[in-house]
């Protein structure tokens, strides 16, 4: 049994905060960079998903009813080209 393996059973059995510290002490800078690269990477992920979502080109799922509200506003309004020369007289 390791050093660290008795200082794990010591806290787990008897609840020691010596034995806490020293584990602590040992593996907090471990276990924060390990904590960080994954939120950074689950950060990347998120952020890459989220641009591919919006890819020039690519067909979304809303993109047909967007292309259709658009259509109708302009019949029903007209362009903002139309609207603005209308509206200067």
């Amino acid at each position: 049994m390791t050093e660290s393996q008795a200082l794990l059973r010591e806290y787990a059995e008897k609840g020691s905060e010596e034995a806490f510290r020293e584990l602590v002490g040992r593996y907090v800078d471990m276990v924060f960079s390990t904590a960080l690269r994954r939120l950074a990477g689950d950060a990347t992920k998120s952020f890459l998903n989220s641009r591919r979502r919006f890819e020039p080109g690519r067909i979304h799922s809303h993109g047909p009813r967007v292309e259709s509200v658009k259509r109708l506003l302009e019949k029903s309004h007209g362009s903002g080209a139309s609207r603005r020369k209308s509206s200067r007289g």
